[in-house]
């Protein structure tokens, strides 16, 4: 089956590898290299201007982040204003030209069908706050539309500062066309400033095609991502923000939402929890608050949450130190009622009137981490003391209660300003990162100041009984509380006081981070941090671009820390902010393991076009890493994993996914993995939804339009004709925003079961098509493709269509169902009726079998043979974990024990029921199974 390729970056290797198997007509674009202008014209000749003004330059008089030079020739074309000396007001206008092209020299081959059109073209577009659009539109030959045009954005693929990015813009070329518009605008990211648009173009040609190159995957997962937030995001500051509550098998997540993601102003601020039901996999979300900080929604005000000893669960969240644009001291609480099940009224603590008059720092609260130590029950009632800490003041402050939360008591400030002071000031006195065994002791690791303002270095030290020591277990503050009535420096640490983790030297590493932190039940301790791999420089700007991972260890035996350089982190996630970068997680329930987000890939330092998630595995306590891709070829960013405690059997790996120009300004989904050692995977049975399985809710027939062009403006769905599997979709809001009626697709007569559910959905090509989905009228979320997958073809039971030219099917997760024998299940689908941008093509149902694994099976094909032994023997001691494991075998290597697992179950076959069996998995090949190239079934967690 032919797959025809749709957006990529192409890089000079590529572009080798993917010329065109047919036959290829070149068009006549008028001065595509901007060749035939001097510097500066406008608009460039053979071009018209539509909107605003466009410049031809050979690259001087512009901004850093532009290139200084073209990408082949003298000239460019550019956006940046500065270029024309003009002095026209700041408003966030569009910059754009456009070119018509006669092609009806080719009508009768465009007429004939099956022509494709290849634009292929240089663009340079680093600033955060600026995009470029390029778009192909096809006209019959009075300059009508024809189907629907084909768009590129730049925000999907930015740039790096001051360099050209080569991509190829593919489009099916409907019949009677005779002329092809190509356009080139320049605009602004909402919320974005600056006079000037930072985007430039070069070298555009066009063709046309008999046939494409193979459509390369995208939006690549490696398990079934699960959705928790359509809109959401967090900072990583404050803890936990999941957890799992294992009695009442709940996972909560808390996030924040934001203007540029669904729901805009509305849903701008929304402190948010996910209540995720572990059985069944379906969601609702509670919104406590609307917290707006330095002018939107902001991921520092995301909550933090504690379950405490009466099962109860505490959330606690601040406003960013100001909320609305004014100092806020306030630190807000809610509790979730387990027995219940409902949250209680929101208090609200001010920080202010209980801080000592003579307490140093000035400035609002945020951040919120919160623990209970069950050894600390100075009233006897059961229940241990909670605490609270917070940075208000610019500094850790901690507030406690020792009646399980009914009351609240200032603590005082835990530590103080370090004695080297930045030259410039600072804006906080050191960043925190907490962990705690709830019963006695809460860990932190450390540095001075904001790396933007000092050379940080990580330090670390704990609390226990009421006191802090360092990592050696020598004292460093006898009393943590003595600081609440009156401010004396003389009582309070600071991190000179600290046990060193890692001192940035100045010469090769310096402004260190922290991420995440983590002690075992061993003694170990554990910590993520970073660090720029460039000596220390008094201007923050300088040599951001390149940023490490590290990973710190405190041996228990040795009492010493060691830190090993483990990974790239790339250059900072965004403009304003020279240290952010996409950070990582440690495994709360294996020591071995971490996950990383980062724009390179740590097994070999590939650059990739946005940040993904690795999964890294030591055997040898963190001084080298086999590292395996989670996601891959990703259209957004993936960022900022974190793992909740859960058990030996279970990890939670979560993340949000998007992007994000500020902290103030992204557009993201909350999404991850859920990872289970017992469980696996039958094949997908893909449902195509037709008129005779999809009703309305109630039952009745469905009213629907039908053609094979895009449906009108009528609230009716519309079946699309020619296109997707079955031959149609089911669309609305193609041309225009509508509110169609909820529909369900349903499939009866199944084998008593688990069912995982999926709805499949398609997206165009740099657009944002979307779905609304679940597996209950009353619980339908909004997917698009930061809160999906594109599908994966071999994990279906038959042929399942991917691609389509310039669209893909996207697979949206939305829960678990347990079946009687002769049952059936039922997706319900409907649009996003608030927004008229995203199209919706919905065309179709899936359902796996859940069932056990097969221990033994290495080679995941469904039968304990001598295929496994020959799979175990070619590997036997390498720092991997074979599918299907033994979860009780020591993870990451494989060895004798993986043996006997083999034998205990030689001759085994997996079950296969007629309307799920177990997934069939072709025989790998030797390079499958080396370390770094392990496919999904490693997510499955059987090292547990």
């Amino acid at each position: 089956m032919m797959r025809p390729l749709g957006n990529l970056v192409l890089t000079t290797l590529i572009c080798v590898c993917l010329v065109p198997r047919g036959a290829a007509q070149t068009l006549s674009m008028i001065n595509g290299g901007f060749e035939l202008d001097s510097p500066i014209a406008s608009p460039p000749a053979g071009w018209t201007t539509s909107e605003g003004k466009a410049y031809v330059t050979g690259g001087s008089g512009l901004s850093p982040v532009d290139p200084t030079s073209a990408f082949s020739g003298d000239n460019f074309v550019t956006m940046n204003r500065l270029a024309g000396g003009d002095t026209f007001p700041d408003q966030a206008q569009a910059m754009s030209i456009s070119q018509i092209v006669d092609v009806s020299a080719f009508a009768a081959l465009i007429d004939a069908g099956d022509k494709y059109l290849d634009l292929s073209f240089a663009y340079n577009a680093a600033d955060p706050s600026d995009y470029g659009v390029v778009s192909i539109g096809f006209l019959d030959e009075i300059g009508g539309a024809l189907g629907f045009g084909v768009t590129f954005n730049t925000s999907s693929k930015p740039t790096a500062s001051a360099s050209w990015a080569n991509h190829s813009l593919y489009g099916q070329v409907p019949s009677t066309t005779r002329l092809i518009q190509f356009t080139l605008a320049g605009e602004r990211t909402t919320g974005g400033v600056g006079s000037a648009r930072n985007v430039n173009f070069d070298s555009l040609t066009a063709q046309l095609l008999d046939e494409l190159p193979p459509l390369p995957s995208r939006d690549v997962v490696h398990g079934d991502l699960v959705q928790f937030n359509s809109n959401g995001a967090w900072s990583w500051y404050q803890d936990e923000r999941a957890i799992v509550d294992q009695s009442r098998g709940e996972l909560l997540v808390g996030s924040i939402a934001n203007r540029g993601g669904l729901g805009g102003e509305v849903a701008d601020g929304q402190v948010q929890t996910s209540h995720f039901d572990l059985a069944t996999r379906t969601r609702s979300i509670v919104t406590h608050n609307d917290l707006e900080s330095y002018g939107a929604g902001d991921d520092h005000n995301v909550p933090a949450y504690l379950q405490k000893q009466d099962g109860d669960i505490l959330a606690f969240y601040a406003p960013h130190n100001n909320r609305n644009g004014v100092e806020d001291d306030r630190s807000y609480y809610r509790t979730f009622n387990a027995g219940s099940e409902t949250w209680g009224p929101e208090s609200e603590y001010h920080w202010w009137p209980e801080i000592p008059s003579n307490a140093p720092g000035s400035g609002g609260t945020t951040y919120s981490n919160v623990f209970q130590l069950s050894a600390e029950d100075t009233d006897g009632d059961g229940n241990g003391r909670l605490y609270n800490i917070a940075r208000t003041q610019q500094s850790p402050h901690i507030m406690y209660s020792d009646n399980n939360g009914s009351t609240w008591q200032y603590g005082g400030q835990l530590t103080e300003q370090p004695e080297a002071k930045p030259a410039g000031g600072n804006y906080v006195n050191g960043y925190y990162k907490y962990w705690s065994n709830g019963v006695d002791r809460i860990d932190f690791i450390a540095t001075e100041y904001h790396p933007r303002d000092f050379n940080t270095s990580i330090y670390h030290a704990y609390i226990q009984g009421g006191k802090m020591y360092d990592s050696l277990g020598n004292e460093i503050d006898a009393d943590i509380f003595d600081a609440a009535g009156s401010f004396d420096a003389s009582l309070v640490p600071s991190t000179d006081d600290f046990t060193p983790v890692f001192s940035a030297n100045g010469v090769n590493q310096s402004r260190a981070w922290n991420t995440d932190v983590m002690r075992y039940p061993d003694g170990t301790i554990a910590t993520l941090f970073k660090t720029r791999e460039a000596p220390y420089d008094n201007n923050a700007n300088v040599d951001t671009d390149d940023h490490r991972v590290w990973y710190g260890r405190f041996d228990p035996t040795t009492q010493q820390w060691t830190t090993t350089e483990i990974a790239k982190a790339g250059a900072r996630l965004f403009g304003s902010e020279q240290d952010y970068t996409g950070l990582g997680a440690l495994d709360p329930s294996d020591p071995t393991t971490i996950f990383i987000s980062s724009p390179i890939n740590p097994s070999d330092d590939t650059e990739t076009d946005h940040h993904e998630i690795y999964k890294g595995v030591t055997g040898d306590n963190g001084l080298t890493w086999n590292w395996s891709a989670v996601t891959e070829n990703s259209s957004v960013d993936n960022l900022r994993p974190i793992i909740p405690q859960w058990d030996e059997e279970n990890t939670a790996l979560l993340w949000w996914r998007g992007s994000m120009s500020s902290s103030q300004n992204y557009d993201a989904a909350v999404v991850g993995l859920l990872l289970n050692g017992n469980e696996a995977l039958g094949d997908i049975h893909y449902v195509d939804a037709t008129a005779g399985n999809t009703t309305l809710t109630s039952g009745r027939t469905l009213t629907m339009t039908s053609g094979s062009g895009a449906g009108a403006i009528d609230d009716l769905w519309h079946v699309r004709t020619g296109v997707g599997n079955g031959g149609d979709v089911f669309t609305a809001d193609e041309v225009g925003g509508e509110e169609v009626p909820t529909i369900q697709t349903s499939v009866e007569g199944l084998d008593a079961g688990v069912y995982d559910v999926f709805a499949y959905f398609w997206v165009g090509d740099s657009e944002d098509w979307r779905v609304v989905a679940g597996l209950s009228q009353d619980d339908l979320s909004v997917y698009r493709m930061r809160g999906s997958q594109q599908v994966e073809e071999s994990r279906f039971e038959g042929e399942v269509l991917a691609s389509e030219v310039d669209r893909r099917m996207y697979q949206a997760y939305l829960g678990r169902a347990s079946v009687a024998d002769g049952g059936s299940i039922a997706a319900f689908i409907d649009d996003y009726s608030t927004s008229g941008s995203g199209r919706v093509w919905y065309d179709g149902l899936g359902y796996a079998l859940v069932t056990e694994p097969l221990l033994g099976d290495f080679n995941n094909d469904g039968v304990v043979d001598a295929a496994d032994y020959s799979v175990w023997r070619d590997n036997l001691g390498a720092s991997i974990t074979l599918p299907n494991e033994d979860p009780s075998v020591t993870p990451g290597t494989v060895s004798e024990q993986d043996y006997e697992t083999w034998r205990k179950n030689y001759g085994a076959v997996a079950a296969a029921p007629s309307t799920g069996g177990a997934r069939e998995v072709p025989e790998p090949a030797a390079a499958w199974l080396l370390p770094g190239l392990a496919g999904r079934w490693w997510l499955s967690r059987p090292e547990k």
